[in-house]
């Protein structure tokens, strides 16, 4: 099947990856852009946000290690809550266009939606592999998804009628592209960017399967922890960095371009909460940043538009 149907077209600046960056770094310098991060605030959530859906209402779903999702307005107070019994699951549920939720069990090999009524069904059964980490299109309201067999990884497009499209589990050579999928993400020409704790690695690949780049870190970190991941209105991809010892902090949020290739630490250890593991940037280009280790969600400025002299 030809996915480049689903998809706008891709101008002739976003063909090549050298082109690619050149058309990058000229909407970063752009004189309306202000590209800079600022601490807005933080949300008490009461417990350790592992993952992050966001409504544009600006209330958002935060999953923690013991099952729950949990729906939050800005202030910290609980709206809505679902038990979903998935234990120490990472990127297992995600909003869709039309602001319903999905989440995924493994156990039962099924993904569920849920309305603003919280009444929730069943859309798709997996049959033979679990489901994980679920990402819902902003382009087209397709679903990507994370799975695992006899310790293999794929990634499975769906469509939002729960029609399988397509499968994402090997490269050219026939070389498994994943070890795991901890989180997954979307960016702006369709590419598929996940995260890979097990080969401490950002997977991406372009929008009909083709590897495309892997991002091992910082050698100057010693250690990458991969796990929530995002990209932005302008392309960039950003990573959480959760690694984090009593000898060596990496905590920090990595920001690249849309080749994979390394920027800046946005968000570096002393700014950032101790191993991040959620991560989502919401319409109003404001980032939102949970930590394991922590009851609170940081609320920072990422974007901003700069106003007329």
């Amino acid at each position: 099947m030809n996915f480049s149907q689903s998809f706008p077209p891709l101008s002739k600046e976003r063909e090549t990856g050298s082109r690619r960056t050149k058309s990058l770094c000229d909407i970063q310098l752009s004189p309306k852009i202000k590209f800079d991060v600022k601490k807005e605030g933080k949300i008490n959530i009461r417990n350790p946000a592992f993952h992050l859906s966001v409504l544009s209402s600006g209330n958002f779903w935060a999953s923690n290690s013991w099952g729950d999702l949990i729906l939050f307005d800005k202030e910290g107070n609980v709206l809505k809550k679902i038990t979903t019994n998935v234990v120490d699951a990472m990127g297992y549920h995600t909003t869709t266009i039309e602001r319903k939720l999905l989440f995924t069990v493994a156990k039962t090999k099924t993904i569920f939606q849920v309305t603003s009524e919280l009444t929730s069904s069943k859309i798709i059964l997996c049959e033979e592999w679990e489901p994980g980490a679920i990402h819902s299109s902003c382009i087209n309201g397709d679903m990507l998804v994370g799975m695992i067999k006899n310790k293999e990884f794929k990634v499975t497009r769906f469509s939002k009628e729960g029609k399988k499209l397509q499968v994402i589990q090997r490269d050219e050579k026939g070389n498994n592209l994943y070890k795991s999928i901890n989180y997954i993400t979307e960016n702006i020409n369709g590419d598929i960017c996940t995260s890979d704790n097990t080969a401490h690695r950002v997977v991406g690949v372009t929008r009909s399967g083709q590897h495309r780049f892997f991002y091992f870190g910082l050698q100057s970190q010693s250690a990458f922890h991969p796990n929530g991941i995002r990209t932005d209105r302008l392309g960039h991809i950003l990573v959480c960095n959760s690694y984090c010892s009593l000898f060596r902090n990496n905590s920090s949020v990595h920001l690249l371009d849309m080749d994979g290739q390394f920027l800046s630490l946005l968000l570096p250890p002393d700014q950032c909460p101790k191993k991040p593991r959620a991560l989502f940037l919401d319409d109003q280009d404001s980032l939102m940043v949970g930590g394991e280790d922590s009851s609170t969600v940081i609320v920072y400025k990422y974007l901003q538009m700069k106003e007329n002299n």
